[in-house]
């Protein structure tokens, strides 16, 4: 037993790489029948790009979806599962043996701090514009390669491997986004602003928020607290604050009224979310407000 799986869930390098190349390339479609077993591991490593629709992708015991232009990375012997119910999913994987790295001493001697860096790397990764494209770009050219299969292919496809491997690992270490990168989502993220003000009565819905700024939830929640520094919930709910202060101060509505009118339905949530934020009842800050 591995993890709790029974061992012909265990895919191994034998079966796995039959050409000797020891790194395969392929496209994996939702319509498709040749998808992984429901719980697995394996002796190599995998990376998963997810170019169109999504999938689910469990490790851990932690269950997330995966949107087109995220990236799914699993190390050796690693539990996991992944699954999907769209049919428009269109995958990019690569897998990769150990020994790919570690066998030729390909990196000056810091193969092995290379090798137990990427042993690090784990799950999901919402990746910005820039690097979707050289990674979509890098495994398609890859696959291309490996597909036709001619002398010398392994070299190419090493440095492939090597290049984007680096790409990655520059990333998940916190390398951080590129003002360019962050410029990119500008427009989405005022849209999402925009939808807020719009909407600042009712009952708002994060899918509905990601799908107005036409991002994925993950992608969604990242960029936006990247571009202000707040959660979408904690930014909606000082947009309503602020509303709530001019209506307390400017008219006679009853600070209930007040609180259903800004999106509050709970006047008691609506009073601690505004004595946490402003320091002060609704009550207390109209009367500190307000002409005698």
């Amino acid at each position: 037993m591995i993890g709790g799986m029974i061992m012909l869930k265990y895919q191994n390098i034998a079966r796995t790489f039959l050409d000797g190349y020891h790194i395969k390339l392929y496209e994996v479609r939702s319509d498709q029948e040749a998808w992984p077993p429901s719980a697995h591991a394996h002796e190599y490593f995998q990376l998963w790009y997810v170019c169109n629709g999504k999938c689910i992708h469990e490790v851990a015991g932690q269950i997330c979806e995966v949107f087109a232009g995220e990236m799914v990375f699993v190390p050796p012997d690693v539990e996991h599962s992944i699954s999907t119910e769209n049919s428009d999913c269109i995958i990019y994987g690569c897998d990769f043996a150990p020994d790919i790295i570690l066998q030729d001493k390909l990196i000056s001697g810091n193969d092995e701090d290379f090798y137990t860096k990427l042993l690090q790397v784990r799950c999901k990764y919402v990746l910005p514009k820039s690097m979707q494209t050289r990674l979509e770009n890098s495994l398609q050219k890859m696959l291309n390669i490996y597909m036709k299969r001619q002398s010398y292919s392994i070299f190419e496809l090493k440095g492939y491997l090597l290049r984007m491997l680096a790409n990655v690992l520059q990333y998940t270490e916190g390398t951080g986004d590129s003002v360019a990168d962050m410029d990119s989502y500008s427009n989405n993220i005022n849209e999402a602003i925009a939808y807020a003000n719009e909407h600042i009565a009712e009952r708002i819905y994060i899918k509905d928020v990601a799908a107005c700024a036409k991002m994925s939830v993950g992608s969604f929640h990242y960029y936006f607290k990247k571009h202000t520094g707040k959660t979408y919930v904690d930014y909606v709910n000082m947009l309503r604050l602020e509303v709530a202060k001019t209506l307390l101060v400017e008219s006679g509505l009853s600070v209930a009224a007040i609180g259903q009118k800004v999106g509050f339905a709970d006047p008691a949530y609506f009073n601690r979310q505004f004595k946490k934020c402003v320091g002060c009842t609704p009550g207390e800050y109209r009367n500190n407000n307000t002409d005698a």
